[in-house]
């Protein structure tokens, strides 16, 4: 069943209305860019053909182009015109009557070249605005298509992603990843065992000398830094008990 009778359907419809009213938008947007499509060809071919018929009119008249044929039916119709007054003047009114009754004819051959075409022109006018507005609705359909597309898919991963919550999926994806690092440990602490009881290497052993050197000079250090303020306390306390117990002169002794 068509959603369109006529091209004034299509043109003044108001699309997202009409899905919000479907019970099947997807489908139902389907259908009318289908119509919209089929219609959009039917313009094409009548433009096409009115473009033929008035090529047609110039090959009638000698293949050539309307305007250089209206200039010729305009020049044909002066020459007469002249025809006519030079036949008054010379006293022949039967070669005047003649020559405007050609005029005539010429005048009325002009106005019907120029219905035709101004008729041809008026209706692929109307066919090109047509055309134009039907572009405008296609783009806007296909435009709604892929905006329910979208939801379509975000949908369908929303509900897929709390079919796997409810299932279970999750909670089975963390226990294996739990059981993997339990394996791992377990090879880890294998690996340690293994090591344990082995014979040190050459290198190994260079190793344990230099860093027990360098425990050692890091200790000696930390012993000179620690002694220096204390030799420098005992210096000051030794000159300051020297300094009190420095003998006093008595007066009366000097007397004496």
């Amino acid at each position: 069943m068509s959603i369109f009778s006529r091209l004034s359907d299509i043109v003044n419809s108001n699309i997202s209305a009409i899905l919000e009213k479907a019970e099947e938008p997807e489908r139902v947007i389907r259908q009318m860019i289908q119509e919209m499509e089929d219609t959009l060809v039917d313009l094409r071919t009548s433009a096409a053909r009115l473009m033929a018929n008035r090529k047609m009119l110039g090959k009638n008249n000698g293949g050539q182009s309307f305007a250089r044929r209206l200039a010729q039916l305009e020049e044909a119709q002066a020459e007469w015109q002249r025809r006519a007054e030079l036949a008054l003047t010379k006293g022949r009114e039967d070669l005047a009557r003649g020559a405007l009754i050609e005029k005539g004819k010429l005048a009325r051959a002009t106005d019907r070249v120029q219905q035709e075409v101004a008729a041809i022109d008026d209706d692929l006018h109307a066919l090109e605005k047509d055309i134009e507005n039907l572009q405008r609705k296609l783009h806007e359909a296909r435009s709604k298509q892929k905006l329910l597309r979208d939801r379509e898919k975000t949908v369908s991963s929303r509900l897929r992603a709390r079919e796997t919550l409810r299932e279970g999926a999750l909670d089975d994806f963390l226990r294996s990843m739990e059981e993997l690092l339990h394996n791992t440990d377990r090879k880890e602490a294998s690996l340690e065992a293994a090591e344990m009881g082995k014979e040190p290497t050459l290198e190994e052993e260079f190793a344990d000398l230099e860093a027990g050197d360098d425990v050692e000079d890091e200790l000696s250090a930390l012993k000179d830094s620690l002694e220096k303020p204390a030799a420098k306390g005992a210096k000051g306390a030794d000159g300051q008990g020297a300094r009190k117990r420095k003998p006093r002169t008595s007066k009366g002794k000097d007397k004496q």
